[in-house]
């Protein structure tokens, strides 16, 4: 995937469609249509991931060309139910609140030591 993403870049800067633009401005069209295609690749797993969230369990695992089917909400409630997400959800922002404030602590008391005069 790498490999195409360097061709297509090389490709565009290779060809002459630009005709009188500049290096500069080549490279950075360039560099755009790079971060493009990586944007592309972070963010497809995401769609992939919430596309089949929303099919139902007995069609999960199938892979599909697009979502035809009709989003299927019941999976979350069973989650929520039947997974004890709940008390998941609450642990891990009580453990994620303690740590937040475990790091202003730690900032606040580096900032004294580090404005202190002391010789």
């Amino acid at each position: 995937m790498l490999a195409v993403l360097l061709v297509a870049a090389a490709a565009l800067g290779a060809t002459s469609a630009f005709g009188a633009v500049g290096f500069a401005t080549r490279a950075i069209v360039n560099r755009y249509l790079l971060l493009t295609m990586l944007a592309f690749i972070v963010l497809f797993p995401i769609y992939v991931t919430v596309v089949n969230s929303l099919l139902a369990p007995t069609s999960s695992g199938t892979v599909r060309r697009r979502c035809s089917a009709p989003p299927a909400l019941n999976s979350y409630s069973s989650a929520w139910s039947d997974g004890h997400l709940a008390g998941y959800l609450f642990n891990s922002f009580s453990s994620r609140s303690c740590r937040d404030r475990q790091i202003i602590t730690a900032v606040l008391a580096a900032y004294a030591f580090a404005s202190s005069t002391s010789r």
